[in-house]
């Protein structure tokens, strides 16, 4: 579904991806760990046209993402969750999901408002609340949610359970895992590499803005030198 072929990224003259490549395909959770500062928000602001390569190519169902603007990239079925619980405080749960299905008809938006509210039955007893009163819990639940309103066929995910209380970083792994099974694919960015791993059934490691392992989660977790290694920045 997803194919990132040899990309690089830079901010003004400074290379924050070098030569990055990797595969997420369809109804597959990938994920991409690594140290802060490795690049994992990059790739994902990439992904989704934030910010444009200085080299390299990505393909979403074979479509070349390079030549489509961020808006379009939305429209194809992609959404992002950025980092850092990016609610509208000011506006209520409901005005946040409403405006995350914005390129989605009434309809649509009625039938994911349902499926939102039964992933996340918090966000149902909160529609009314200001978005800036939530918990950071309940924050994390209004940003996936929102991004789930556009009816994504890819979700990315960047540090969804930055800061969580433990109890709900096992709450959202319960949720990645009910998404996968209805058929999701997701790229999930995570400094957590236990969580991600746990969750995931591929992983990359990105360090330094390149990627240094890779494979199946399990093979993965039995690299523990390795990855403790790219973390530490050894």
């Amino acid at each position: 579904m997803l194919e990132i072929k040899n990309l690089s990224v830079k901010y003004d003259d400074v290379e924050v991806l070098h030569g990055v490549s990797l595969e997420v395909g369809d109804k597959e959770v990938v994920a991409l760990i690594g140290p802060n500062g490795a690049g994992k928000t990059t790739l994902l602001r990439s992904v989704s046209g934030l910010v444009k390569a200085s080299c390299g190519e990505t393909f979403f169902m074979g479509r070349n993402l390079n030549l489509v603007s961020s808006d379009e990239i939305v429209r194809q079925g992609i959404s992002h969750v950025p980092e850092g619980r990016r609610v509208f405080y000011n506006m209520s749960v409901m005005e946040n999901l409403l405006l995350g299905g914005y390129v989605r008809d009434k309809k649509e938006r009625k039938q994911t408002l349902e499926y939102v509210f039964e992933m996340f039955p918090r966000l149902a007893e909160r529609k009314q609340q200001r978005g800036g009163t939530l918990s950071g819990g309940e924050q994390s639940m209004l940003v996936v949610g929102r991004a789930l309103m556009n009816r994504p066929k890819l979700l990315l995910m960047d540090e969804p359970c930055l800061g969580l209380a433990p109890i709900i970083v096992n709450m959202f792994a319960e949720s990645i895992n009910k998404m996968a099974r209805q058929g999701l694919t997701i790229l999930l960015v995570e400094q957590n590499a236990r969580f991600a791993l746990s969750t995931a059934t591929r992983g990359y490691v990105l360090t330094n803005g390149k990627i240094v392992a890779q494979g199946e989660t399990e093979e993965l977790m039995g690299k523990e030198e390795e990855i403790r290694k790219a973390y530490l920045g050894a």
